[in-house]
């Protein structure tokens, strides 16, 4: 589960914000940032709450972006690869 990546793609690609405008919104540092987002660093659940809460996602969506296959039962695999296509799809309709 790589939740930096999927807090950096809600940044960068919904709401087109770069890590310092983003990180003055949010009362967080940059470098910080940087780390959570390079998986250097795990936020705690009250600041993903707060990152979801300023992208305007919900968290379960958050949640659901950053799952990898290997997070996924082996024998729930095949649902989940024709799932994630639908998944990406529906993000992208619902922020663009």
């Amino acid at each position: 589960m790589k939740i930096g990546q999927s807090i950096k793609y809600f940044r960068k690609e919904i709401s087109q914000k770069t890590q310092k405008d983003f990180c003055k919104t949010m009362g967080i540092s940059q470098t910080y940032l940087s780390q959570v987002e390079a998986g250097k660093k795990n936020p705690s659940d009250k600041l993903i709450k707060r990152i979801a809460d300023k992208l305007n996602v919900p968290v379960p969506l958050l949640y659901l972006h950053c799952l990898e296959e290997k997070d996924v039962l082996e024998h729930k695999r095949p649902i989940w690869k024709l799932v994630v296509p639908v998944i990406d799809k529906f993000i992208k309709i619902l922020y663009t």
